[in-house]
């Protein structure tokens, strides 16, 4: 096992000369080390790390390599390792192998999880990477915004929005600053058809990070949905017909229906003519019509057809 202390030592020493002599002070200070302690993991550990901050990657994977001859049931060399190969654009099979040994050395080691998950996802794993980071969060729960944020990107490729959206909810909680996760955010309340929600989390990703590279598109999405908030006012109109049959302006039936109307039909050219004809209609025939019995006789039975099949499409 890696001994934290020699570590950390090791590290306060080898750094201490950098504001002096940079790296170079830095790496001749650990190679004197090991000339002196050759069988040190610890010293390889650190330097393979510090190669590997540098971008010299090569050098990080012999020293690694080093540790783990050394240490070959050390799971922090295989993690070390693996995001080196993820750094390093190299082959991500290795990455996830030695991620994997990593987890089989130490069950509960929950950045392995964490990045494995990454590599699922970038395999189109999405099952699995959600998997774990619900393993990643069991071990440490709402303590790292990671797992929370990288099963949201595993849910919103399975579609589960919702479940997603509860995950960069935790992100942002977790994480306040988190520029992405609003970013994430904002998309799935549009998907969802939040937009007064999705408007909020774009001008807060906007506001933290205005040269943002998705800045541009964030405007223009911001752009499209404030024209769908002001689309869905100018056509805030009573549904006439359902009110008088359902008795309430408010019921769950009329709710539907007004949901549909603002969120599916106006924005459709067909739909536009169906509320156009509708509102040209349906106020003179419940003033004539709505009084009588037969009328709610009639119209019930269409209208409950109506919104079963709106639910069913929409699953609200």
């Amino acid at each position: 096992m890696i001994d934290h202390k020699i570590y950390e030592e090791l590290f306060e020493k080898a750094t201490a000369g950098y504001e002096d002599g940079g790296w170079d002070a830095v790496f001749g200070y650990i190679e004197d080390h090991i000339e002196q302690n050759p069988g040190q993991t610890e010293a390889y550990l650190l330097r393979g790390e510090l190669y590997a901050e540098t971008g010299n990657y090569a050098k990080a994977i012999d020293d690694i390599n080093k540790a783990i001859e050394i240490s070959p049931a050390e799971a922090v060399a295989y993690y070390n390792r693996g995001l080196v190969y993820i750094n390093s654009d190299s082959s991500g099979n290795k990455a996830f192998v030695d991620l994997s040994k990593a987890i089989d050395l130490d069950s509960e080691y929950t950045e392995a999880y964490i990045n494995r998950a990454g590599l699922y996802i970038k395999m189109e794993e999405y099952q699995k990477a959600a998997a774990d980071c619900t393993k990643a969060i069991e071990i440490s729960p709402d303590k790292n915004a990671g797992p929370y944020y990288n099963r949201g990107l595993a849910y919103f490729h399975l579609r589960e929005f919702e479940k997603s959206l509860d995950d960069f909810n935790a992100v942002i909680r977790i994480d306040p600053e988190n520029t992405d996760a609003y970013e994430k955010r904002g998309f799935l309340h549009y998907e969802l058809k939040k937009y007064q929600d999705a408007v909020s989390d774009y001008e807060k990703f906007l506001k933290l990070d205005p040269v943002n590279e998705s800045a541009e598109s964030v405007r223009a999405a911001l752009e499209e949905i404030n024209q769908k908030i002001a689309a869905n006012k100018k056509n805030k109109k009573g549904c006439y017909v359902a009110t008088c049959v359902y008795g309430s302006y408010n019921c769950p039936e009329v709710l539907a229906l007004r949901r549909y109307r603002d969120e599916e039909l106006v924005f459709n050219p067909l739909g536009k003519i169906f509320i156009a004809v509708y509102y040209a209609v349906s106020p003179t025939a419940v003033k004539l019509f709505g009084k009588h019995k037969w009328f709610g006789k009639i119209m019930r039975p269409l209208l409950d057809w109506i919104v079963g099949t709106v639910e069913t499409r929409t699953g609200k």
